[in-house]
């Protein structure tokens, strides 16, 4: 006699297991499109007390303490990037200089 609910549920699990891996492939395949929207929401996050302590303390108006904020976020970003571009290039001319290029 075979038991049908044991297949039943068998058949379940290897069908939400299936499931699973597809839509694990699919958000793989759709992250290019949706990172950046989630990197801009978490910036939006831990900027936002940022801008309540500008209104707050500094008395000033929300769109002006946010592009303040955005400004100085900003800055700190290229001005981190230039430190890494810098440090590359001080180090490309001393591997160039050992080897005489």
């Amino acid at each position: 006699m075979v038991d049908f609910k044991y297949w039943f549920d068998i058949t379940k699990k290897l069908l939400l297991f299936m499931l699973s891996i597809f839509l694990i492939y699919i958000g793989f395949k759709i992250s290019i499109f949706y990172i950046p929207f989630l990197i801009a929401f978490v910036l939006s996050l831990l900027i936002e007390p940022l801008i309540r302590f500008c209104m707050r303390k500094l008395k000033m108006r929300r769109k002006v303490s946010a592009i303040l904020i955005f400004l100085i976020i900003l800055s700190i970003i290229i001005r981190l990037n230039n430190l890494g571009d810098s440090n590359t290039c001080f180090r490309s001319i001393k591997l160039f200089r050992k080897f005489k290029l």
